[in-house]
């Protein structure tokens, strides 16, 4: 572990090693600054008479704790390729220890005290609407918490050390370890999301078209295929693409589920693409464009392959969904629908 170094003036100069920190401690050339961590303060030397390197602080963020490290950026040429190759050395490493879990505990505490205290007073007036520190961009007491100290702290090594470059890490990763525990390697770098956003690989999965009714060049909604109201989760294998109509008529049931409970399985269904109720009646010719026209058995084959690629990882085709038996409705997309 390095120690940092100041000049007579209190500006940084380059780290040192424990070694000759205590010698110089004992030759009298340098004073105790600061003990955790530990600077120290030459008495002879200004920053002007001395040649600085780049140094490079790097953060490691956590939600219990953070890491940092203060690196030296330097380059080495490869025996073998004569190339110049860019190393860093570890001079100093730290880890803080965040209090985000004691910040809550003590603001519940205090939360359980005043309720107390309100309750004792029944002439005060209730109050609900004093809450104007929550304007934009407002963060937990704990996370701001966070932010800050890790803030402070980028601050003080900055004063103590010639930092010239500050990196910090950020984490994307899936969540394919939460399906399949067993999953290892390459499987796990190279998951289902692996080369594409979430929209983007939906659009893909599910040929850019609404995954029951088939319409295309319409505007398509990310849709949950078990909902979310009844327990369903946000993975990738239990979301579909949707048009407005099929969206609004669903709501929080599933295909299969809405139409048993009307007793629509060998009727056509008109879906209204405007916040207008599902019919429950059967289908009649009508020439309004805001309509669409599916049939009821077409939404049950659909959905039968929706619940199929749920359980599987692949998407399916449209040959996989016109298996599961023939279409006698029609459809008819609205005019006024403009591309997706």
């Amino acid at each position: 572990m390095a120690v940092f170094v100041l000049d007579s003036q209190g500006k940084a100069l380059m780290p040192c090693t424990e070694k000759r920190a205590r010698l110089l401690l004992a030759r009298g050339r340098a004073r105790v600054h600061r003990l955790v961590p530990m600077v120290i303060r030459l008495t002879d030397r200004a920053a002007d008479t001395c040649v600085l390197q780049p140094l490079r602080l790097k953060l490691d963020p956590g939600s219990k704790t953070t890491g940092l490290a203060l690196v030296r950026d330097a380059q080495v040429i490869d025996a073998q390729s004569g190339e110049v190759q860019t190393a860093a050395v570890v001079l100093n490493l730290m880890e803080l220890i965040h209090r985000g879990k004691q910040i809550s505990e003590a603001l519940t505490a205090r939360r359980q005290m005043r309720r107390r205290r309100r309750n004792q007073l029944r002439h005060r007036a209730p109050r609900f609407l004093n809450r104007g520190n929550k304007k934009s961009g407002w963060l937990a007491p704990s996370l701001q918490h966070r932010v800050d100290t890790c803030m402070a702290w980028v601050r003080r090594i900055q004063r103590w050390a010639p930092i010239s470059a500050i990196s910090s890490e950020l984490v994307c990763f899936d969540t394919q370890a939460l399906q399949n525990p067993e999953i290892s390697g390459i499987e796990y770098q190279q998951g289902t999301l692996f080369g594409y956003e979430l929209r983007e690989y939906l659009l893909e999965k599910w040929h850019r078209q609404c995954a029951y009714c088939d319409a295309q060049n319409v505007p398509l909604q990310v849709e949950h295929i078990h909902p979310k109201a009844r327990g369903g989760s946000n993975r990738a294998s239990n979301l579909t693409l949707a048009c407005q109509c099929m969206v609004l008529a669903l709501a929080t049931w599933c295909a299969r589920r809405y139409l048993r409970a009307s007793r629509l399985a060998s009727t056509s269904v008109v879906w209204p693409c405007g916040p207008v109720a599902l019919s429950t009646s059967k289908a009649t010719k009508t020439d309004n464009p805001s309509w669409c026209k599916v049939s009821a058995t077409s939404i049950v084959a659909s959905f039968s392959a929706l619940m199929a690629m749920a359980i599987s990882s692949t998407g399916p085709t449209t040959q996989d969904v016109n298996r599961q038996g023939p279409k006698p409705g029609t459809l008819r997309v609205p005019r006024s629908a403009s591309p997706a």
